[in-house]
């Protein structure tokens, strides 16, 4: 078992369909042999998942995607370091607002609700 791992659900609750422009894993890989990685396309009102976890003793895991749409661009980070705090950063396009639960622990399980703003 890695000693980091953070995994991400993404809930897609617009009418916007999410296609994946950019992804980087600084460290670490994704899990399952390296297929469990974010989805090429996230359709309107339905869900994407990944994780990635660390690759050696004393490492953790990081990395970031970027989904575009017709009303820009979805920006994602994560870090799960193997010493500090995690770290979940979320750009949403304009217009747009995103919501997540807790990301803490050695494997953390985050699920990030994307949003028209209200």
């Amino acid at each position: 078992m890695a000693a980091r791992s953070f995994r991400i659900l993404l809930r897609n609750i617009t009418n916007l369909t999410l296609r994946r422009t950019d992804l980087k894993l600084d460290h670490g890989e994704f899990s399952n042999g390296g297929g469990f990685v974010p989805p090429e396309t996230i359709a309107p009102l339905s869900r994407g998942e990944w994780q990635s976890e660390s690759d050696g003793g004393g490492t953790g895991t990081e990395g970031s995607v970027v989904y575009t749409s017709d009303r820009g661009d979805l920006r994602i980070h994560w870090d799960n370091p193997f010493i500090g705090s995690n770290v979940l950063e979320i750009e949403p396009p304009n217009g747009f607002d995103f919501s997540n639960t807790d990301i803490s622990g050695n494997d953390a399980s985050v699920t990030v609700t994307f949003s028209p703003l209200i």
